[in-house]
């Protein structure tokens, strides 16, 4: 490093491995202090999430988007291909490779399936609650088991949305939040972090951060759990129990 620079800007680039010689300076002279690194990696962040991410090859045909050669190759229903695709469209590389190790089911696609299957529910911010979500991705087994068996509620004695919650902000404050956020947030007693999640889980990528980030959440897993164990019970099945447990593999993991 050949540039002058502050003793924060010093060490945060020997912490993060920054080289400080292409940090652009705010200061006449030229020193680099803590702010400018801080802007330099916003600006590098910001071009990355930018640059659209290369496509992983696979057995698809040319110009075939996976998830509709998943579709096609009855791994996956016509109603979670929307789905797959918004997060292939974050992991193309992870959510490929999963698309490729998938069983196909036989019979998937039956003639008039779509008329006689109700579909996911939807809001603004993602699908309504965990059940709605597995429906999406297994439509007939989930139809099965919720004539079966009540599934539980995302919020016992409310439904979807809390009545109350742990930090005293408003439930309206978590109505506009995908349902994993939605729930974390409502259990949270933090009034900070509460509004953090409000934040950062809200818009159109908030749906898969939620996912991802609040896989190990307790509120989460509770409810997670909740909704395994209905769905074992009530014999969620359709001819075809690979399929069913493959299905929830999928969104909840083998847990």
């Amino acid at each position: 490093m050949t540039r002058k620079a502050t003793a924060g800007a010093l060490d945060a680039s020997t912490r993060y491995g920054i080289n400080l010689d292409l940090v652009p300076s705010t200061d006449p002279d030229g020193t680099v202090d803590i702010e400018d690194v801080y802007a330099f990696c916003r600006t590098v962040a910001a071009a990355r999430r930018a640059a659209p991410p290369a496509a992983p090859s696979g057995p698809w045909a040319a110009g075939e988007h996976p998830a509709d050669w998943a579709y096609r190759t009855e791994r996956v229903a016509a109603s979670s291909v929307d789905n797959w695709k918004a997060r292939y469209a974050t992991d193309p590389a992870g959510v490929g490779r999963t698309l490729t190790e998938l069983t196909p089911v036989l019979g998937i696609r039956p003639p008039g399936a779509a008329a006689a299957v109700k579909p996911a529910q939807r809001g603004a911010s993602g699908y309504l609650n965990g059940v709605e979500e597995l429906r999406a991705e297994a439509p007939r087994q989930v139809a099965s088991a919720v004539t079966a068996v009540s599934p539980p509620p995302l919020f016992p004695g409310s439904g979807d949305y809390p009545l109350a919650t742990a930090s005293g902000v408003p439930p309206a404050a978590l109505a506009h939040l995908p349902w994993r956020a939605r729930l974390a947030a409502a259990w949270e007693p933090n009034t900070v972090r509460v509004m953090e999640m409000a934040r950062n889980y809200a818009g159109p990528d908030g749906e898969v951060m939620a996912a991802y980030e609040l896989a190990n959440n307790p509120a989460v897993g509770a409810y997670v759990a909740s909704v395994q164990e209905w769905y074992v019970s009530a014999g969620a099945t359709d001819n075809s129990p690979e399929a069913a447990d493959e299905a929830y593999r999928q969104m909840f993991g083998d847990a």
